[in-house]
């Protein structure tokens, strides 16, 4: 649990950190007043470029610097700024701080076109007199510095004119000066005894009824005012950009229906239906696994002939799903303390005090407070993992036992909004109740991919060829269990997602720190695989946990830098066909969330990207817009298509029999409810669906005439649909697991200069080779240069590469032969299906 602390640093009660030396203090402050002696002789250059240095290098000072700031944008003329950094300080803690930048909010002039949106966005903000920790001011901007009493109110309406008579600057500095410095020093204070706060409150309204017409907004000065000075921008990411206006209208009107209604929160019952979905199909899978593999065990038995014929064990042949149930509940409850322990265990993690956070984010740990003080929960308790990995996921199955775990690395290298609208997106698991399912699947998931982790480097260190093999075949088999039981998980993981970037996004209101979040994410997992080699195995392990997805981070997400990000995106977002490429995804695609966030950015007239469905099309190749048909999605989805459509026949001959059957025609009457007529269809179509898009997907190898870098050859022609891949041959360096974990090629990528590749290049003959340790292998040539060809292809986010061949210098090549393996595994699968039907009866 984490430990009570100050989030805010009051050192006379004894906690938060230890204040600065008393040298540094003054300077700080003589850098202030500098500050404020250049706002108030309208040097605003100087006074900004003060402010922005206090901001970046003095945290205790933010708030104060930043308002400095707002004073100045407002006072030269640059609006739109001013009103960026007050919708900031709307998020703040402190009443005072909120109830200033309210002031400055009203102000400032409304925008050109989006004055009615962006103050729906103040109406949907709870009012600050609701709030418990409300302190009244006067509507002249005076803060007081401490709590009003009845004989100040009285000294004040008898003399209202005292506030007058301070011009706007003065009463700006004021704020600055005293209000900020109070916000940022002062704890989560009680609130009023009710009898004061109303008292107060009741005073002060009746003195803002007295003084109204004193405080009206003053007009603009004519004339066109001059831009700010060169730098007075650098407070914003180089990364989000104001929207021009012509960009914001097609994105707003394909959203018109939701931003006249505002964002509001909702109650995700899509969300809790697929959770329960999930846990039952969990549940009656992993049982009905269970009791076909003891069924296998008694088949063995009865059929090996012993001296003694054996009947088998009883119970292996009786079903146990309720045992299954109670296990899996169990598991469950146990899933926080299990995964203390063995994440304790395996990756050293220990306990994040709140001390420690608030060292690295102030600002993070206050909103977590002010979240959990609302919704009446304790504060969750926060994990530390000592690794430079970008590691952040939650766990447990209530907001009373849940774990916010991140790594040094991530807490170190985000950005003060980045770790905000991080643990924001932690928080809105809680509110949307949507941890319990995963996080009992994820600790399975987490004991399975480490059972095949530690298992596979065991068998590579051991000289025995067969002790390798028995080590290697139980490697592969935690790894296939691991396969299976993540694709129970990412249906709920997808829907999870976009209803924790809406509950998120009501929690901060700052679409654009999300999007910052995002994009920083995939360069941090880019520069996580490019030192280490790999993905780090709580990525892959618990990525339906994460925020991001590790997959869509490496590829595509590792190009972000050469190609451009709508570049990147285009596909994505374009796609007519993309919600039906995303069964492997276990997150929602990233482009989609971007241009969420976007969406929300321009309502509320925020910073953005500046990115527009218009633009991503207008920036794209023609094949993106051309009209695809049904029968191409059909081929995409060929065994799909050939179970539906052999399951459908089998039915048919059903219906046969049961009709012939009264009237009593013997010869046809057998098709009647005959078991192996369905399991016979089924198998036979799907085996005829897979044949039928082999030479489609695989399509005759043509090589280019020269080898092209993967950044011009991947991103020139992006294919709408997975089946329609183009052959391309690419050079770069061969990285992933080496040895005995990567005998399927399930950790292997192709690095370029330009990012990350993902190479798919299993096969039965592949994987015998890397178990004995036999060239030529991928796994055994990780590190060194080589020539991939393949057939690139693309959906729901993610990038990869069908290898047809890989070459090394000075050794044989590497024929993966996919063709002529899904070939004959059609085939096999229709054979049997044909075999069902004649052995049954």
């Amino acid at each position: 649990m984490v430990k009570p602390s100050d989030s805010n640093g009051d050192f006379r009660s004894g906690h938060g950190s230890p204040p600065p030396a008393e040298d540094a203090m003054t300077s700080v402050q003589q850098e202030l007043k500098r500050g404020l002696a250049a706002l108030k002789v309208k040097d605003y250059d100087t006074a900004l470029r003060i402010f922005q240095q206090l901001e970046q290098t003095a945290p205790e000072f933010k708030t104060k610097a930043r308002m400095g700031m707002i004073q100045a944008y407002q006072q030269s003329g640059n609006t739109e700024l001013a009103r960026e950094q007050c919708q900031e300080l709307l998020t703040s803690t402190s009443p005072k701080v909120c109830q200033w930048a309210q002031q400055m909010l009203a102000k400032l002039p409304p925008p050109a076109d989006a004055s009615q949106e962006a103050s729906s966005l103040l109406g949907k903000a709870p009012p600050l007199e609701d709030r418990d920790d409300f302190v009244p001011q006067d509507k002249s901007g005076f803060v007081p510095l401490e709590p009003v009493t009845e004989e100040k109110l009285q000294l004040s309406a008898v003399a209202p004119s005292l506030h007058s008579k301070v011009s706007d600057e003065t009463v700006g500095l004021t704020s600055v000066g005293d209000s900020s410095a109070t916000a940022e020093t002062e704890t989560e204070t009680a609130p009023f005894s009710k009898s004061e706060q109303h008292q107060s409150l009741f005073h002060y309204r009746q003195l803002n009824r007295q003084t109204g017409g004193s405080d009206a907004e003053e007009p603009l000065l004519a004339g066109k005012m001059a831009p700010p000075a060169e730098g007075t921008r650098s407070h914003l990411k180089p990364s989000v950009r104001p929207v021009p206006q012509e960009t914001q209208q097609p994105l707003k009107q394909r959203h018109s229906s939701s931003s006249t209604a505002g964002l509001e929160l909702v109650k995700p019952y899509r969300l809790w239906i697929v959770q329960s979905v999930t846990a039952i199909a969990i549940l009656w899978l992993t049982h009905w696994g269970i009791y076909q593999g003891l069924q296998l065990v008694n088949d063995a038995i009865r059929f090996i002939r012993w001296p003694i014929r054996l009947r088998g064990f009883d119970a292996f042949d009786e079903p146990h799903f309720w045992l299954i149930v109670v296990l899996g509940i169990l598991i469950t409850l146990a899933s926080p303390w299990l995964f203390d322990r063995l994440l304790a265990l395996l990756y050293r993690q220990k306990s994040l005090s709140s001390r420690q956070l608030q060292s690295q984010c102030p600002d993070a740990l206050r909103l977590m407070r002010r979240i959990c003080r609302q919704r009446g929960w304790q504060m969750p308790e926060l994990r530390l993992i000592p690794d430079t990995a970008p590691l952040c996921f939650s766990y447990g199955w209530s907001p009373q036992t849940a774990r916010i775990v991140i790594s040094q690395g991530l807490l170190e290298s985000l950005a003060d909004e980045e770790l905000t609208a991080l643990f924001t997106y932690e928080l809105s698991h809680l509110a949307n109740w949507d941890m319990p399912v995963l996080s009992g699947l994820s600790f399975l998931l987490l004991i399975v991919y480490s059972g095949y982790w530690y298992l596979a480097q065991w068998g590579a260190r051991k000289q025995g060829k067969w002790l390798r093999v028995i080590a290697g075949v139980m490697a592969s088999g935690f790894y296939g269990l691991f396969w299976l039981l993540r694709k129970l998980g990412l249906w709920l993981s997808r829907v999870r997602g976009k209803y924790c970037d809406y509950t998120s996004l009501t929690m901060t209101r700052q679409p654009g720190h999300h999007q910052r979040l995002l994009l920083g994410l995939t360069q941090r997992v880019t520069q996580d695989i490019n030192q280490r080699g790999y993905l780090h195995p709580l990525l892959v392990s618990l990525d339906l946990l994460m925020s991001l997805s590790p997959n869509q981070a490496v590829s595509p997400g590792s190009f972000l830098n050469q190609v451009g990000l709508s570049r990147l995106i285009a596909e994505d977002c374009l796609n007519r066909y993309r919600h039906w490429l995303v069964a492997n995804n276990s997150h929602p695609i990233l482009g989609e969330r971007l241009l969420f966030f976007e969406h929300w950015a321009n309502h509320w007239n925020q910073p953005s990207l500046g990115l527009t469905i218009d633009q991503l099309a207008a920036e794209q190749p023609e094949e993106i817009a051309s009209g695809l048909t049904l029968r191409d999605l059909a081929i995409q989805n060929s065994a799909l298509v050939g179970l539906i459509v052999g399951g459908g026949i089998a039915l048919s001959l059903w219906f046969i029999g049961g009709l012939v059957n009264r009237l009593n025609w013997q010869q046809l009457s057998w098709l009647y409810q005959d078991d192996s007529i369905l399991w016979g269809g089924l198998l036979i179509g799907l085996g005829m669906g897979i044949l039928m898009r082999v030479n489609r997907l695989f399509p005759e190898s043509r090589p280019p005439q020269a080898i092209a870098s993967s950044a011009e050859t991947l991103f020139r022609r992006l294919p709408t649909l997975p089946v329609n891949g183009h052959f391309v041959i690419l050079q770069g360096t061969l990285t992933g697991t080496a040895g005995m974990l990567n005998v399927l090629c399930q950790n292997l990528y192709l690095q370029e200069e330009k990012g990350f590749l993902r190479l798919k290049a299993a096969s039965p003959f592949g994987w015998w080779r890397g178990l004995l340790g036999i060239k030529p292998h991928p796994a055994l040539w990780i590190g060194r240069q080589a020539t991939v060809s393949g057939w690139q292809r693309r959906a729901g986010g993610l990038l990869w590469l069908d290898v047809n061949t890989i070459q090394v210098t000075g050794q044989p090549v590497y024929q993966v032969h996919a063709p002529q393996w899904m070939t004959a595994l059609a085939i096999l699968i229709s054979l049997w299906g044909v075999w069902i039907i004649f052995s049954g009866g």
